[in-house]
């Protein structure tokens, strides 16, 4: 599997090749949340938004909606077949 990862600090960027998301689509069967990450251990607090509201990631960085199950780890959904390159 090939993530490919270009800093550029001068223009301030950072591309990113992912060559085989398909090795990672799926990888993770559930969405994340407040009830799944559960609480701190030395303050016994769920982890929640700076308002109290539940975290919920059901979009990536892109915004992207994420499915209920099969969910890709990381920052990025991945759909579809070949290599994926985006540049932030």
């Amino acid at each position: 599997m090939g993530v490919n990862v270009e800093i550029d600090p001068a223009q301030g960027k950072v591309h990113i090749q992912i060559n085989e998301p398909e090795l990672l689509r799926g990888a993770s069967a559930l969405l994340i949340t407040t009830d799944l990450l559960g609480k701190t251990y030395h303050a016994d607090m769920k982890y929640e938004q700076p308002d109290s509201t539940p975290y919920h990631f059901d979009s990536d960085f892109f915004g992207t909606n994420r499915p209920n199950t099969d969910v890709t780890p990381g920052p990025f959904e991945l759909s579809g077949n070949g290599s994926v390159e985006f540049e932030i």
